[in-house]
């Protein structure tokens, strides 16, 4: 049988939000001695096709989740649409700008603020 699908060899890939969530993970858990743990849950059902909730989680605390944001998009990944818990949705058209964004999220002294708090109680 002859594939009819051409050549997809080499097609490229694409760093998609999800993706670029769930490598924040490990830094977060290795930052806070295993306290603290990121999560990336795909929301069904929603639209546009694609649809996460970003959690910071705290195994010690009864697996308490901290939402930190949303992040939602179609088929085409990009534009990628973010909202924080402000519920203002601002949209990223490229990985960088994406990653650019969520730095800035991951590293406020709000974000950093709630870390504290949450190994905090979750060390008491």
């Amino acid at each position: 049988m002859t594939s009819l699908w051409g050549d997809l060899g080499g097609l490229p890939v694409i760093r998609t939000p999800k993706s670029i969530l769930t490598e924040q993970g490990p830094p977060l858990f290795q930052a806070t001695g295993g306290v603290l743990h990121a999560e990336v849950v795909q929301i069904k059902d929603q639209l546009p096709d694609f649809c996460y909730k970003f959690y910071i989680k705290v195994p010690e605390l009864n697996n308490y989740r901290y939402q930190v944001l949303v992040v939602r998009h179609s088929i085409d990944i990009y534009p990628v649409d973010v909202s924080t818990t402000t519920g203002v949705w601002e949209s990223f058209h490229t990985p960088a700008d994406f990653e650019a964004y969520l730095s800035s999220i991951l590293s406020s002294p709000h974000m950093k603020s709630i870390i504290s708090k949450l190994v905090s109680q979750a060390r008491s």
